[in-house]
């Protein structure tokens, strides 16, 4: 790795580990049921009792939100990390980069990452997320017209991708490239039905669906029921 590509690995990392830093603190990652142990020590004694499902948070924040995790901003973090997930993220605190989310597994070399989905994954729209949606929202991050932020990081990375079979997709690179999970990492999944609608309409694979929005004055979510990780979130 040349030391501009790492230097550009070293600021991705931070800069996205500092937007879900800053975005989600400790009572927001209560809700989700996990908090690192390091972090229970600074928590306040109700927070450091054992977690229980249910009940509700309400969280202020200025601004109008936006749904389209293509423009994921800082401000919008909240409802982004609530709503969807990525192949990867940076949930484990003793990672230095990303770890698997929706992802199961992989394999890399310099030019290709074939990546097995975990199975039974369910978008809040009810179907089963397959290799197909990660097809689906590669092209869309390539798409220049749309004018998204992600458009810079895969267009000119991502040479083609392929449907393996039904859980898994090989994604060859225009050269060899080290930040193919960090940029992964940064594409929220969603299914191609709604993705018209995406900006008014959220769907996604994350443990809150959308119920409702009225600008300016609340944004509800709701816990869902098929989230793919095992008694989460708490929250109802």
């Amino acid at each position: 790795m040349d030391s501009r590509l790492g230097a550009l690995a070293n600021t991705r990392r931070f800069n996205r580990r500092g937007v879900l830093q800053a975005g989600v603190g400790l009572g927001a990652l209560a809700a989700f049921g996990r908090i690192p142990a390091e972090h229970m020590a600074l928590a306040s004694p109700a927070l450091q009792a054992t977690p229980a499902a249910g009940g509700s948070l309400v969280a202020a924040a200025s601004g109008d939100l936006q749904f389209d995790p293509y423009y994921r901003v800082t401000a919008a973090w909240f409802p982004m990390g609530t709503m969807y997930n990525a192949l990867y993220d940076y949930s484990d605190p003793n990672s230095p980069g990303p770890v698997p989310s929706l992802a199961e597994s992989d394999e890399e070399t310099d030019t290709e990452l074939t990546v097995k989905l975990k199975q039974g994954v369910m978008f809040h729209n009810g179907r089963e997320l397959t290799a197909q949606d990660v097809v689906d929202n590669i092209e869309r991050a390539k798409d220049e017209s749309i004018g998204h932020f992600l458009t810079s990081y895969f267009g000119p990375t991502v040479a083609s991708t392929e449907v393996v079979d039904d859980y898994t997709v090989k994604i060859t690179y225009t050269k060899p490239y080290a930040l193919k999970r960090d940029d992964l990492a940064t594409l929220f999944l969603l299914p191609k039905e709604a993705m018209t609608d995406i900006a008014t309409k959220p769907v996604g694979t994350g443990p809150f669906s959308f119920v409702s929005y009225a600008p300016g004055d609340h944004l509800e979510l709701a816990r869902f029921a098929d989230y793919f990780l095992e008694d989460q979130p708490l929250l109802d």
